[in-house]
């Protein structure tokens, strides 16, 4: 007969790695209307976490609830899930990270046998193992309670002082953690990795405690190549009336910091919080805000069906895939580049990179800490530039229109001031950059960290600091390792297929200096 070890209520946190590419984003999604099963990431963990049968939840003291129970995301809802950001659909990352609430539990032969073995050992032995859990799971610091708590050695050395039974319990807990972590991993698909389990505090949120993401963009360099307007006269026409604009813009922008919200509201704002999510299920109040959008819509598709009433079409002169898939950036071109998308960084307004917001929404106002563009080693043939951006929280949508206009720009076929008439109060059409090839690359705990810190709470004096981003963690060598192996090759034959050619020939067929300047002529 197997004895069942049960702990005791805890939150615990996971970084997950995923390629997107077959799922239809990260947020499982209720089958309404009698509509097919529709596949996400968090409904293969929602799946993972039910065959594990290791996630408990009590009713009562000594009862558990059934997980047959449990309907469709049920299940989550009642551990109190939690993620940091929902992506969408073809979106990956490498650094995504969820919570629930619950009880381990632990039935199974194999880890039985080995849980044995733990109790039996000396406290000197005991002492070892605890050192080699830590020291796998985090940086080792002797000298301090928290393992991952640097500069802190005048803490007091609680572990030393930790009875046997105390260093046992958790030299079992983190025991179970990872033999969980690794029975997850054995049923999720490979598409789908586990980095770490981390235990957390109680009220531990993996959106609202996060201080800063950090994105990155793959594209191919011949994106940049130079476009050429056939009809000369239009295109200097067109800059005209943006000139006309960009010096309208200026006297209306100096008044936008009356409006603005203080940069420590813009932290604790939840409601519009991460990229590709915004509520989709949220109702929108004002029916006619949601009409005038509609509206503004449908006019917009009739003038570009008409090509703007505009006697020319097509705007840009045909370009041969082949002969600019050789197009490399030198280093002047490459820092050209750059300072068009820093032209992002600080604090605006990105009511025109995303959806369903207008100007005067103060969820609008994002900030941005800093971009980087450097290029990827060439792999197939393929020349490829990394962008990274990072910053507080953004928008549904916010990244891949910056990657996008900045594209334009550089290319030609959007005016230079473009950015900042994009964040005055007019409306503009902004294309989208494909989802492929946006990763979620890293978060940061900073605010959660030094709560932990600072804490009093004994129940905290194990917890370790939240860290992705320092490559002598071994679960962070991990994520590196699958970003290298298995997302960045997904990206590369996504531009090897030929597909970033199709998103060129839409944005070159509507370039975005006659789709927002056209209807002024």
């Amino acid at each position: 007969m197997v004895m069942e070890l049960i702990l005791p209520r805890r939150t615990y946190c996971m970084a997950i790695g995923y390629n997107g590419t077959n799922y239809y984003g990260m947020q499982i999604q209720s089958n309404t209307n009698n509509c097919k099963y529709i596949e996400t990431i968090e409904s293969k963990l929602e799946e993972a976490l039910i065959k594990s049968n290791m996630v408990v939840i009590r009713k009562s003291k000594d009862e558990y609830v059934n997980l047959k129970e449990f309907n469709s995301s049920s299940f989550l809802t009642n551990i109190n899930w939690t993620r940091v950001g929902r992506t969408d659909k073809g979106v990956h990352s490498v650094c995504q990270i969820v919570s629930f609430r619950g009880s381990l539990k632990v039935s199974d032969n194999d880890l039985q046998e080995e849980l044995n073995i733990i109790m039996k050992y000396s406290e000197e032995d005991l002492n070892s193992l605890y050192n080699k859990i830590r020291e796998y799971n985090t940086i080792k610091n002797p000298l301090i309670t928290n393992p991952l708590l640097h500069n802190c050695n005048n803490k007091k050395n609680i572990k030393s002082d930790k009875s046997k039974k105390e260093s046992l319990d958790i030299v079992i807990e983190e025991t179970i953690q990872n033999y969980l972590l690794k029975k997850l991993n054995l049923i999720l698909p490979q598409t789908i990795r586990i980095f770490t389990l981390i235990r957390v505090s109680k009220n531990f949120d993996a959106r609202k405690d996060c201080s800063r993401r950090q994105y990155e963009y793959i594209m191919p360099e011949y994106v940049l190549y130079p476009v050429k307007f056939i009809k000369q006269d239009l295109y200097e026409k067109l800059q005209g009336i943006a000139q006309s604009r960009s010096i309208e813009n200026k006297s209306n922008f100096k008044s936008k910091y009356k409006n603005k919200r203080n940069r420590d509201d813009l932290i604790n704002d939840y409601n519009y919080c991460e990229d590709e999510d915004i509520d989709e299920n949220n109702n929108e109040n004002d029916q006619d805000l949601k009409e005038l959008r509609i509206k503004r819509y449908n006019q917009h598709e009739l003038l570009r069906s008409n090509n703007y009433n505009l006697d020319h079409y097509p705007y840009i002169e045909e370009i041969c895939f082949n002969r600019i898939k050789e197009y490399e950036l030198n280093e002047l071109e490459l820092e050209r580049f750059s300072k068009i998308l820093n032209q992002y960084t600080g604090t605006h307004n990105f009511h025109n990179f995303t959806s369903r917001l207008e100007y005067n929404n103060a969820s609008a106002w994002r900030h941005i800490d800093k971009i980087n563009v450097n290029r990827l080693p060439v792999k197939n043939g393929l020349k490829l530039l990394k962008i990274t951006i990072k910053g507080q929280s953004f928008l549904l949508h916010q990244i891949r229109k910056i990657i996008a206009l900045a594209i334009e720009i550089y290319r030609g076929s959007a005016p230079l001031s473009s950015i900042n008439l994009c964040f005055g109060s007019r409306k503009y059409s902004i294309h989208l950059a494909p989802s492929q090839g946006l990763l979620l690359d890293r978060v940061y705990y900073d605010h959660y960290n030094q709560r932990i810190n600072s804490s009093v709470n004994l129940n905290d004096v194990n917890i370790p600091y939240l860290i992705f981003d320092d490559l002598k963690l071994q679960y962070v060598k991990l994520i590196e390792e699958f970003k290298i192996n298995q997302i960045y090759p997904v990206i590369g034959k996504y531009i090897l297929d030929g597909k970033w050619n199709e998103w060129i020939d839409t944005i070159n067929r509507h370039p975005f200096i006659i789709d927002n300047f056209a209807m002024d002529i």
